[in-house]
């Protein structure tokens, strides 16, 4: 029943281990078995589980129910939408198929059921779905094809293994307290359980050079499973789409997902922000190399100081020319003196905050700038002393002066009123 990823995570195993013993008491509500039908839901309930083997348990649990019952499934107690209509309709599946499982996110699956006993479980000598290039449904896939059983997933669901799965529980939940009471009781009692659960957004377009470079950051945090990631990628005419896709395939430890948008990198920014599950919000350049504390950075400044909504980290350049060096030094003044930020400096905030001055500003450039504004009129904003290296490569492209040159024209025209599109064509 404990959530030891979770528990780990928000360094409480108790509230970790509260929000599952919770979650499975409101499930029970929504269903009562029929005649021949059997659900159960933790594994104190049945003690022949084998721990040690989990294959082994989940063998002797069939084994044993099947022969008294026609029907019986196994609930993960981490299965968050599970409801009255999702398990009378895998029971009526159940009398067409001898097998089903209800795959997660993480190639893994939250919910088993049988209607005769077919041993495909004590095989399988690794459970954990997060095992970095393992497919734990592929495997069962093949077993139950060993067996001539054909194997019927229903459609994927996710389960709850941290801070951010947590928060998207809360939020497909919110208005249903009288049908999650327990959960709810949890929630209150233990809010680190999900408000500092972070998800970290990078647009991307036609970056097949440097993506991975991105990607491979993920293993080098602290704390990267515990991180909802979010690849925005704007049409990319190249590769790029292809590198992450792969990426994600072979590691499935890790919540990534791939989404597409139009409109430039805020029009991106705004549209999947919304699609974030952290209530931290995150927004890093594909070409930006971020501290493997990254997120534990984030988390401390706004824990530790409430009336900060969010803020951005200090600029430094892949480059240590005096010319970088001066940029970059200008953008810490400019930062502290006017708490104006731009994208390369990994800019945060809070998922409520972000809501209320109305999400990332729509525009085709300058959403920073604009963010940064929007964000002082509701609250105090920080600049993190640890720094984020940003790449050179845009100076190198068009020439260091031009470059510097284009940047403050198009920022003064900007903040003198100029239309953000007529901006987009000149800085294009």
């Amino acid at each position: 029943m404990g959530k030891t990823r979770l528990g780990s995570a928000i360094h409480n195993q108790q509230a970790a281990n509260a929000f599952a013993k919770a979650l499975i008491e409101d499930m029970r509500k929504e269903y009562t078995p029929k005649q021949n039908e059997y659900i159960l839901y933790s594994a104190k309930d049945f003690p022949q589980l084998n721990l040690d083997h989990v294959g082994i348990g989940m063998n002797n649990i069939f084994n044993q129910l099947l022969k008294i019952h026609e029907r019986v499934i196994i609930v993960g107690s981490d299965l968050p939408k599970i409801s009255q209509a999702y398990i009378l309709h895998t029971f009526q599946q159940l009398k067409k198929h001898p097998l089903i499982i209800t795959p997660t996110i993480d190639k893994g699956y939250g919910l088993i059921g049988m209607n005769r006993y077919v041993d495909v479980f004590t095989q399988i000598q690794n459970f954990d779905s997060r095992t970095s290039g393992y497919n734990l449904v592929e495997e069962t896939d093949l077993l139950a094809e060993q067996h001539n059983v054909l194997l019927y997933k229903q459609p994927v669901s996710y389960d709850i293994d941290y801070p951010f799965d947590v928060a998207r529980t809360r939020r497909f939940i919110l208005g249903q307290e009288k049908k999650f009471p327990q959960v709810f009781r949890v929630l209150k009692q233990f809010p680190e359980l999900y408000n500092q659960s972070v998800s970290i957004i990078i647009p991307v377009y036609n970056e097949r050079n440097i993506i991975l470079n991105s990607l491979n950051q993920i293993k080098e945090l602290h704390n990267g499973e515990a991180i909802d990631w979010i690849f925005v990628d704007g049409g990319s005419k190249d590769d790029t789409k292809k590198i992450i896709r792969n990426f994600i395939d072979t590691h499935g430890q890790y919540q990534i997902r791939l989404l597409s948008a139009t409109g430039g990198r805020g029009g991106a920014l705004a549209y999947r922000a919304k699609q974030a599950y952290g209530e931290i919000l995150a927004f890093v350049h594909a070409d930006t190399v971020i501290p493997k504390d990254f997120s534990e950075r984030i988390q401390h400044a706004l824990k530790n100081k409430p009336n900060v909504i969010g803020g951005a980290f200090t600029l430094e350049f892949d480059n240590s020319a005096w010319q970088y060096t001066g940029i970059a030094i200008y953008s810490k003044f400019r930062s502290k003196i006017f708490r104006i930020y731009h994208g390369d400096q990994a800019m945060f905030i809070k998922r409520e905050a972000l809501k209320k001055i109305g999400g990332v500003p729509n525009i085709p450039l300058m959403e920073d700038a604009l963010l940064s504004k929007k964000m002082k009129k509701i609250g105090n904003t920080t600049l993190l002393k640890k720094k984020v290296t940003s790449s050179t490569r845009r100076f190198k492209k068009n020439g260091f002066f031009l470059s510097v040159f284009l940047y403050f024209f198009l920022k003064t025209a900007f903040f003198l009123g100029i239309p953000p599109k007529y901006l987009k064509k000149i800085y294009s």
